[in-house]
């Protein structure tokens, strides 16, 4: 054998995102100055620098060349032990090239994130959300979830209470808020919440929320009870006022006129007295009547409201090199979807366009290499009705790292959306 080759380190630790090197030693054990190339073998070599990349040295001398590792920062690099070699390749003796077989062993490391979605709900007692927590570390993490209410108006449950995420992907658990009390009529509350990521050795995330509580009865209730005891009020007066005056007069200005002709005129203003007596009596009978009305009549009811459900849709792609891929949703029959969070994932590092459209307009165009994961925020929500379709459509150039599982090299970005399905009531169709 001409070529003797050895490791300075054969155990070498590695951090995500640094750079560690170790030497390869060879030793020419042949006759002739010999030229040799480096070639790095196994995972590693995706990350791996030789330098420098040739070198040619003397019959029985020996020379060194640096090998640079840098594992990027990315959940596709897992930690542990991962093996590797170096070959060793003789330009003028190839059949004498040898491996030298190494073994890094990465370091963990950990980075986690947690959004609620939606921020905000409305009800009237109850709100639905959902806590998705992303793991960019490189090794698998438990994490806690909870939830408190600092003026104790609500009661937070997360569902599950606790989340294993594998590297590199997102898990979901839904969180359910509740009053505590309900609300008759007013105007809508809005309750403040919080909810929290917590693993074990950091520093919980701490996330905002609100209930917009809406009450039981509308506002127009009051002013409907308003309108009926008005009238009932201005029936009684006029009776009181105007009526029962009239006829008092009438009857004494018959007698006042009369009062020479004691026979006759008397008896007449008597039956006129009687007769404005039955007129009162009639004018009394309306007046029940006209209140009894009043007090049978029922309210009508108040118009049918919109049913509201949270919703969450995700969106997936998946497109070669060159080519476009789109994922749409459109609102089901009678209902509209009202669009208030927007997640957008590229967690392969892809590279090129990215376009969100609702009924065939371009809303956003983004370009991949520019994010990982993108979050909108909408305090007017977007509203999608029914017919109309809300698309995700990839316009690949170069797909990043495949993800752990994948059968292809393939741009795989996806898009969340959150926001409430309003089913329409039969009056608004």
């Amino acid at each position: 054998m001409a070529t003797v080759a050895s490791l300075s380190q054969p155990v070498l630790d590695v951090v995500c995102g640094q750079s560690a090197a170790c030497a390869l030693s060879v030793h020419n054990t042949g006759k002739i100055v010999e030229s040799y190339r480096f070639e790095v073998l196994g995972a590693p070599a995706a990350w791996a620098l030789v330098e420098p990349q040739e070198l040619s040295i003397y019959p029985g001398r020996d020379q060194a060349v640096q090998i640079v590792f840098s594992p990027p920062r990315l959940p596709t690099v897992p930690a542990g032990p991962v093996p590797y070699a170096v070959r060793v390749l003789p330009t003028e003796q190839p059949g004498t090239a040898v491996v030298v077989e190494g073994e890094l062993h990465v370091e963990p490391f950990y980075e986690t994130t947690a959004e609620l979605i939606p921020r905000t709900s409305t009800g009237r007692r109850r709100g639905r959300h959902e806590v998705a927590v992303d793991n960019r570390g490189n090794v698998p993490i438990e994490v806690g979830l909870s939830g408190a209410d600092p003026d104790g108006a609500l009661t937070v449950t997360p569902d599950p209470e606790r989340l294993v995420v594998p590297p590199g992907q997102a898990m979901f658990s839904k969180l359910k808020v509740r009053a505590r009390k309900r609300r008759w009529r007013g105007g809508p509350v809005t309750h403040p919440f919080q909810a929290q990521a917590h693993r074990d050795g950091a520093e919980p995330h701490v996330m905002d929320g609100s209930l917009v509580q809406r009450p039981f009865f509308p506002k127009s209730t009051g002013r409907w009870l308003a309108a009926i005891l008005a009238l009932t009020a201005l029936l009684i007066a006029a009776w009181m006022f105007l009526l029962k005056p009239a006829v008092e007069s009438a009857a004494t200005e018959a007698v006042a006129d009369d009062l020479e002709a004691l026979g006759e005129q008397a008896a007449a203003a008597e039956e006129d007295a009687e007769e404005a007596a039955a007129q009162g009596e009639s004018a009394e009978a309306l007046a029940e009547e006209v209140l009894e009305e009043l007090q049978d009549t029922t309210l009508e009811p108040a118009p049918p409201a919109p049913v509201e459900t949270a919703t969450t849709v995700r969106l997936d792609v998946t497109a070669n090199a060159g080519a476009t891929a789109t994922d749409s949703h459109e609102p089901a029959e009678k209902t509209m979807f009202a669009l208030t969070d927007l997640i957008l994932e590229n967690p392969q590092g892809d590279t090129g366009v990215l376009e969100i459209l609702i009924d065939g307009d371009v809303q956003y165009r983004l370009s991949l290499a520019n994010f990982r994961d993108l979050d909108y925020h909408f305090v007017t929500p977007i509203e999608v009705p029914e017919g109309e379709e809300i698309t995700l459509r990839v316009v690949c150039d170069t797909p990043g790292p495949r993800l752990p599982g994948a059968s292809s090299d393939a741009c795989r970005p996806a898009a969340v959306l959150n926001g409430l399905t309003v089913t329409l009531p039969e009056d608004e169709e």
